[in-house]
């Protein structure tokens, strides 16, 4: 949906309830505070405003109830859809810090060559890792690392390593 951005996405419908399961694609777990606003997109593909009525953290997701949807059967039509909010509610990060969507898509250059894309970001506890896709189609994970990254260039939508391309080498 053009001018919102994903902050979860709804797994499930947790046990016999009206609570969905989210898997949390934000840094800021406060977006599924009870009170908040959310959007899905359906099948006319217009955002859909609801409120968060209940919220419960467990483990990397969160449990939330959307307010006036009170039966798990009633709550099946979020399964397998994106939770999102407009993208002119994002928080503004600190410097060297970017989010999820502006990393995805972007070019990857090393050694003044681009290498592939970004297809997909692992958070994970000791740093995130990116997923690269080669325009041959094979793919290579890219620590995010000080060590290994050297900027992001968000105007031109490229993450330009330092290392050379004899780092992402299987034969080492």
């Amino acid at each position: 949906m053009d001018g919102y951005v994903s902050i979860g996405f709804v797994q499930s419908v947790y046990r016999d309830s009206p609570l969905l399961r989210v898997q949390v694609l934000t840094d800021f777990p406060e977006r599924f505070d009870v009170g908040n606003s959310v959007f899905f997109e359906f099948s006319d593909g217009r955002p859909n405003k609801q409120e968060i009525e209940e919220s419960y953290r467990e483990k990397q997701s969160f449990l939330i109830k959307i307010k006036n949807f009170d039966t798990p059967d009633v709550c099946e039509v979020f399964v397998d859809k994106h939770v999102f909010i407009p993208e002119k509610d994002l928080k503004v990060l600190p410097e060297d810090e970017y989010y999820i969507h502006d990393l995805i898509g972007s070019d990857v250059v090393i050694e003044n060559s681009v290498a592939g894309k970004i297809t997909d970001v692992m958070l994970l506890p000791a740093n995130d890792v990116y997923t690269v896709e080669t325009p041959e189609g094979n793919e290579f994970l890219v620590p995010a690392v000080k060590e290994v990254i050297d900027r992001f260039d968000k105007e031109n939508n490229q993450l330009i390593l330092k290392v050379k391309k004899s780092f992402f080498n299987d034969e080492n």
